[in-house]
């Protein structure tokens, strides 16, 4: 067999990159002439690192010719292991066997002239593992189809076998994990989801695979309508983006707001891990998400509940009734709608305006219930319940709207109110919208020190007190929806 017949034989290597290497030697050799046993020795070299080797038939005389690298993959010498084909089966693991037969076989009656492929295990000679082995071959015939020579190589694929284990049980880990996987490629494109990403979010790989990973991120529109400010969405977007694009870091965690193909919102705890090759150059995400969505809505509602308890504990220590309480903040949130707020805006007013004078719970009832008109010194007191309600509200998660309407739904317009005597925009935008509810419903109800004014007569001292006691937007926009507020008084009566 010649040198350049067994370097072609090489050329259909099951390892793409050893057919380099060796075409690569074979070029250079021919540029540096050198010698024939030289070839042989770099052949032999070449085939240890690949875990190679390469044999011939002669379908004439039956006589086989392998190469060393036959011998090594086999685990057997010269004396125990002779160039035959029962040679080789006999190492054959005993539950490839009639697999292996049965392709020889099939493939010398055949007239293919293209190369067949078989993959099988033995059992090495030395250690007595089993091992996988990779072979492939090319049948010459002559014009009636008869083979004449088979020429082979054949490849110790055990650890590529190995890798490609722990590559499927990753993958079935991945693919069944009971929450939703993406992996995206660099660039940020789906390349993969699981069963369970299927599942959740309605979509599958057809309709994802290629496609910027960003689309199942809600707007930003739901990130405000769910408490997020400007600031601090971009202050998430630049967070994220900074954490996937450092070569140090490369990983973060945190919530992040999907939507489902159906347009459902799910918030989530998203866990982002970052693949890079050696010049750390991002090569792929993986995204783990965690379905919070439950959680959220149950503190949410906890969250209710401990408001309502709040404001139910001022409203037993002031002679305003419960449904008071409960109209002031459904017309704080109806002002909030017609001015398109956020809709997480649109809900704090709504649960947060009913607490306007918590402060009263640090007011004596001598002066809270006095079923008479208040002396200075005792007005002045009670005019202090704006700065306790603040005290109270103040520096705590999630209430700081609850402080600014308690702190300044006295203030006026004009800068005549109290307890800071604040005037126009410097009143949060909340207690603006407060103080007009409270005396538009405190006209209109009766209590034991006053007779109920008309829903004509409400409308006329309002009006009297825009750009000086109240927002003059906000007392159009009571004129312009007056019909709405007169429904939710009559709906919502004592």
């Amino acid at each position: 067999m010649t040198v350049l017949r067994l370097f072609t034989v090489s050329i259909i290597c099951h390892a793409e990159k050893v057919k380099l290497l060796i075409e690569a030697i074979i070029v250079t050799n021919v540029k540096k002439s050198i010698s024939y046993t030289e070839m042989i020795e770099n052949l032999k070299r070449d085939e240890l690192l690949a875990h190679l080797g390469s044999w011939e038939l002669n379908c004439t005389t039956d006589e086989i010719y392998w190469t060393d690298g036959v011998y090594r993959i086999f685990g057997k010498d010269l004396s125990s292991f002779n160039p035959e084909y029962m040679s080789v089966l006999n190492c054959v693991y005993p539950g490839d066997r009639n697999f292996v037969e049965d392709t020889v076989k099939k493939s010398l009656n055949e007239k293919s002239v293209f190369p067949y492929e078989l993959k099988y295990r033995i059992i090495h000679g030395i250690t007595g593992q089993i091992r996988w082995v990779f072979q492939k071959y090319v049948i010459i015939r002559d014009s009636y189809g008869i083979p004449l020579e088979v020429k082979g190589i054949i490849q110790d694929v055990t650890d590529n076998e190995n890798i490609l284990n722990e590559y499927s049980k990753f993958f079935q880990a991945v693919r069944f994990a009971n929450n939703p996987i993406l992996i995206t490629d660099g660039s940020g494109r789906i390349s993969y989801i699981n069963q369970n990403f299927e599942n959740i979010y309605k979509y599958d790989l057809n309709n994802l695979y290629g496609r910027k990973a960003l689309l199942l991120s809600a707007d930003k529109s739901v990130y405000l309508d769910n408490g997020y400010s400007e600031q601090e969405y971009r202050a998430l977007m630049k967070e994220i983006s900074v954490a996937l694009n450092s070569g140090t870091l490369g990983n973060w965690e945190g919530e992040l707001i999907t939507r489902t193909k159906e347009g459902r919102i799910i918030f989530t705890l998203a866990l982002i891990h970052t693949l890079r090759d050696m010049d750390k150059n991002l090569q792929s995400c993986v995204v783990s998400i965690i379905d919070i969505t439950r959680e959220r809505q149950q503190e949410e509602h906890v969250r209710i509940d401990i408001y309502k308890t709040i404001a139910s504990l001022a409203e037993h220590r002031d002679n305003e009734t419960g449904t008071h309480m409960k109209r002031i903040g459904e017309f704080c949130y109806y002002i909030s709608k017609k001015l398109k707020t956020p809709k997480w805006y649109s809900d704090d007013i709504r649960l947060f305006a009913p607490l306007h004078d918590i402060g009263k719970v640090g007011i004596s009832d001598e002066i809270l219930k006095a079923p008479r008109s208040l002396t200075a010194k005792e007005f002045n007191t009670m005019k202090t319940h704006t700065s306790i309600g603040y005290d109270i509200l103040k520096d705590r998660t999630k209430l700081e709207m609850a402080a600014e309407i308690a702190g300044n739904h006295h203030e006026k317009y004009d800068g005549t109110g109290y307890p800071a005597g604040i005037s126009a925009e410097s009143i949060p935008l909340s207690a603006r919208i407060c103080a007009i509810a409270d005396v538009y419903d405190s006209l209109r109800s009766k209590r034991c020190y006053k007779e109920a004014l008309s829903e004509e007569e409400t409308i006329n001292i309002i009006t009297e007190g825009s750009g000086k006691h109240f927002d003059p937007q906000l007392v159009d926009l009571l004129i312009e929806n007056r019909g709405g507020f007169d429904s939710i008084f009559k709906n919502m009566r004592d």
